[in-house]
């Protein structure tokens, strides 16, 4: 479906973009992952060929999108990280204008608006006006906007981006819907849970590079550093200095290990030397997010320099 070779990209003398390759199939779906900053949105605009590559090739379905972006351009839908609405007009009237923005056919302009409210999940709001809805609402909208020419290729920047807990779940279920339509998506975010649920490949960029690419058990897998978890005070740390730095969770703290056994050993018998309390030890598997703080020494959380 879509094929990228040896793709970079600079903004003046500072490169973005440097020297991507990968390949993402017909009908799955792609998590591009890395903190503010890693390169995805410049990456997912040289897809959709609102900005072109300094080097290397991009291929959709087999067109350049050198030679053939108009035709290209037909095919895919791309919802931006900022919500791209008109405030004064109604949801429905907000799809009306971007069907014709698409080129939608007026004969099935209803039709398709239709299809879509639906699958947005908004048929009772079409009447509201966009600045009447909420966060959530809005950026379901926003996707609705791309899909009135039925793509068969689905870019989506940071879908879920400062909304609330349950208006992310409800742009998951859209998603995962558009997903089992069998579109091909290519879904931009850094919350490592919903690249996990939804996505069949999964590339780690960071600095404009890729670190990883795989299935989600695949990278697992390969990266099954073992750790353990244990629930101490912050007092407590200092004891425990000679065996890594931890990583703080909701739980404790987690200590990073190739042989988690000896690992246990080693601590309970520092708790007993100290009288230390513990409300609980275990071992964990690290998680995806997990696996790239290892990789790239960077959380997802923060923000990049490319």
């Amino acid at each position: 479906m879509i094929t990228i070779d040896q793709v970079s990209k600079s903004y003046g003398k500072k490169q973005v973009i440097k020297n991507v390759s990968l390949s993402i199939p017909e009908g799955s779906c792609f998590g591009l992952v890395g903190p503010n900053g890693a390169g995805k949105s410049t990456l997912l605009k040289l897809i959709t060929m609102i900005l072109s590559a300094d080097r290397g090739e991009i291929t959709i379905a087999g067109e350049s999108t050198k030679r053939n972006s108009a035709k290209i351009k037909q095919q895919l839908g791309y919802v931006p990280q900022d919500i791209c609405l008109e405030e004064t007009l109604t949801v429905e009237d907000n799809l009306k204008f971007f069907s014709q923005v698409y080129n939608v056919p007026s004969t099935i302009q209803k039709e398709r608006i239709n299809h879509v409210l639906k699958t947005i999940q908004l048929e009772d709001r079409k009447k509201n006006d966009r600045k009447t809805l909420s966060g959530g609402m809005q950026r379901r909208l926003n996707i609705g906007c791309t899909l009135l020419h039925d793509p068969m290729l689905l870019i989506m920047d940071e879908p879920t981006v400062g909304v609330d807990p349950h208006s992310r779940n409800e742009i998951y279920n859209v998603v995962k819907t558009l997903i089992e339509s069998n579109k091909t998506v290519i879904y931009s975010s850094h919350y490592m849970e919903e690249i996990e649920k939804l996505c069949d490949l999964v590339c780690f960029l960071n600095h404009g590079e890729v670190i990883d690419m795989n299935s989600p058990q695949t990278i697992k897998q390969n990266n099954a550093k073992k750790a353990v978890e244990v629930s101490i005070n912050t007092s407590d740390l200092k004891h425990f200095q000679h065996l890594g730095e931890p990583k703080e969770t909701k739980n404790g703290y987690v200590f990073p290990s190739d042989d988690p056994l000896r690992l246990i050993h080693q601590l309970t018998t520092i708790m007993k030397e100290h009288s230390i309390d513990v409300h609980h030890l275990q071992m964990v598997t690290p998680s995806l997010e997990d696996i790239y703080l290892q990789k790239t020494g960077q959380s997802l959380s923060e923000e990049g320099q490319s």
